[in-house]
C-alpha cells in the first residue's frame, strides 16, 4: 500500500498552487487545488487534466473505502472523474492534512466511459504480500459496488456540483 497526503498528491510538475482544506461537513472532507503555474497533463484518452486556471476537487467520503478526485478546467467543467479504492483514510494527527492508504485499484470516468485501472498492481502487491487476503477482498468488492453506483447514477460524490465547493 501507498499512503498518499493531499498536500502533495499529484503536484509533481505543479510550480505555484492554491490549496485549500474543509472539514466542515460531517460526511467528508474536500481538499481544493487551484494551478497556479505548472506543466499541463494529458491523461492517455489525449485530455487536459491539469493546465494553468485548472482545478482538482478531492472528496474524502468518512465512510466506504474510496476516495474521489475530479479534474476541473478553467471553465469548471468537469474533465475526469478518478475515485480510488482505499483501505484507510484520515487526517494526519501532526499535519492536519488529510491522507489515504492507496488500494491500487482506480476506477476513471472519463470522456470514453467507465474503466477500471490497475487490477495488476493489486493482484501483484496481493501475491507478494504487500496487500493481505482481508484487504484483497475489500478492494476488489469496493470496485464493484462503486463502479454499480456510478453505472446506477447513485454515487453522492460524483453528482455533486463540484463548482460550489470551489
Amino acid at each position: 500500500m501507498r499512503r498518499k497526503y493531499y498536500s502533495r498528491t499529484y503536484l509533481d510538475n505543479i510550480r505555484k498552487y492554491k490549496i485549500h482544506f474543509d472539514f466542515s461537513n460531517d460526511d467528508y472532507i474536500v481538499c481544493v487545488k487551484e494551478i497556479i503555474d505548472g506543466d499541463d497533463f494529458i491523461a492517455k484518452e489525449g485530455h487536459k487534466l491539469i493546465s494553468n486556471g485548472y482545478y482538482m476537487v478531492e472528496i474524502i467520503p468518512k465512510d466506504g473505502n474510496y476516495v474521489m478526485r475530479a479534474y476541473l478546467d478553467n471553465n469548471k467543467e468537469v474533465q475526469e472523474y478518478y475515485f480510488d479504492v482505499v483501505s484507510d483514510k484520515g487526517v494526519d494527527p501532526l499535519t492536519k492534512v488529510p491522507y489515504y492508504d492507496d488500494l491500487y485499484l482506480d476506477i476513471v470516468i472519463s470522456k470514453t466511459g467507465l474503466e477500471l485501472y490497475d487490477r495488476d498492481e493489486l493482484d501483484e502487491a496481493h501475491a507478494n504480500g504487500a496487500v493481505s487476503d482481508e484487504l484483497y477482498q475489500i478492494a476488489i468488492k469496493t470496485a464493484e459496488n462503486l463502479m454499480d453506483e456510478i453505472k446506477q447514477g447513485k454515487n453522492k460524490y460524483k453528482n455533486m456540483d463540484l463548482t460550489k465547493l470551489l
